[in-house]
């Protein structure tokens, strides 16, 4: 699994996002070994929202501004990320440009 930096919008700390995605990582990597024979979807980042209770409002994965149709594996990796709990943003919702790759590599 690729992570680079996310998006985050603004006064959210990026520290943040990466502390609940890397407690999220033992369940993600469950989804990768399950599916670890499935095609990987080149290109396509994850977008979630964060709602302002903090829990993840929409998730999807998309490729230049498209929602693309999630393969089994980033269904799996959606389920995840709409059941975690992120710090409740000041401003309200928030949506989150994650550079997750669903390629194993």
């Amino acid at each position: 699994m690729k992570v680079k930096e996310p998006e985050v919008g603004p006064a959210y700390p990026t520290e943040a996002i990466h502390r609940v995605m890397a407690g999220a990582r033992r369940p993600m990597n469950r989804c990768f070994e399950k599916h670890k024979g499935d095609p990987p979807s080149t290109g396509a980042m994850l977008r979630f929202t964060i709602a302002t209770d903090g829990s993840v409002k929409k998730a999807e994965f998309f490729r230049v501004d498209e929602v693309v149709k999630p393969t089994p594996l980033q269904d799996c990796l959606l389920m995840l990320v709409r059941g975690l709990t992120f710090p409740a943003p000041s401003g309200g919702p928030l949506t989150i440009t994650y550079p997750m790759s669903s390629d194993p590599t």
